[in-house]
């Protein structure tokens, strides 16, 4: 309920939703506890986050952008469905996702520099393994689409990736 939510709910409000389930010492206690657990890192950046600010700094407004930023928003969210992403930083799998999502639209020239600017740093080589990881991903799932639809207990992205790799 309270991730990504800017409205403060209440323990009150809490224990109100929970019907009697909870005491309002108990959501505080339990509050807490998450809070220590976390280290009180409530906001952590997430791929998303970077492809928004991306995307808000961009001066092209056009549709081609809008296309770029749909695709890489939906390579994200494939992305969570992968063991892979989890030791990569969220800025690299944003990076990635950007560029695989340029290579599906079928980026034009004019966007060269801004792909350039993406790849100039010195993590090149772990953006370049996530794109890839990241274009297998939606290669598979193209595959899928267009055959029989599989039941989702008999498949998982990761399964099928660790026959890939």
């Amino acid at each position: 309920v309270k991730v990504h939510c800017s409205n403060k709910i209440s323990p009150e409000c809490m224990v109100s939703l929970s019907r009697g389930s909870f005491q309002y010492d108990q959501v505080v206690k339990m509050e807490r506890i998450v809070l220590r657990g976390l280290n009180w890192h409530l906001h952590p950046a997430t791929p998303h986050l970077f492809l928004e600010i991306f995307f808000s700094t961009s001066t092209d407004d056009d549709e081609l952008m809008t296309e770029i930023n749909e695709t890489a928003s939906y390579l994200l969210e494939l992305a969570v469905c992968d063991i892979y992403f989890i030791s990569k930083k969220p800025s690299l799998i944003a990076r990635a996702a950007i560029l695989v999502a340029m290579d599906i639209v079928a980026r034009p020239l004019q966007l060269n520099a801004m792909m350039e600017n993406l790849l100039v740093n010195d993590n090149c080589s772990m953006v370049e393994k996530c794109s890839v990881r990241l274009q297998q991903i939606y290669t598979l799932m193209i595959k899928q689409d267009t055959q029989e639809i599989i039941p989702e207990s008999d498949v998982s992205i990761t399964s099928v990736l660790s026959v890939v790799s």
